[in-house]
């Protein structure tokens, strides 16, 4: 069987609707989102204003394009943007292994 179909086939029945922006293209695909906990650290200063906490929401990504792209610059989920910290294309296994991060509005 060929890895990429299989990955195709799964993504289809437990992936989540996304969309994928390469290269100023939209692109339609799957994934599959694994939030990625850190410990949170807070910050303060000694002016009047607080920083408070910050916190990074990062998640594991497993995403498969239904149109084969080279690359991917950001991908879109239930009307949220995520930036790709790292990762690239599995040959292997027919889709892509990346981490990324919620992009503040």
């Amino acid at each position: 069987m060929n890895p990429r179909n299989e990955m195709k086939r799964t993504m289809r029945t437990f992936g989540q609707p996304v969309k994928i922006i390469s290269k100023e293209r939209v692109v339609d695909g799957a994934g599959i989102f694994q939030k990625i906990f850190k410990k949170s650290c807070e910050y303060n200063t000694s002016e009047i204003t607080t920083v408070g906490k910050v916190t990074e929401n990062k998640y594991s990504l497993w995403l498969y394009d239904y149109d084969k792209v080279s690359s991917i610059d950001k991908v879109i989920f239930k009307n949220k943007n995520y930036e790709i910290l790292s990762g690239d294309y599995d040959a292997q296994i027919g889709c892509w292994r990346l981490i990324v991060k919620e992009e503040l509005n």
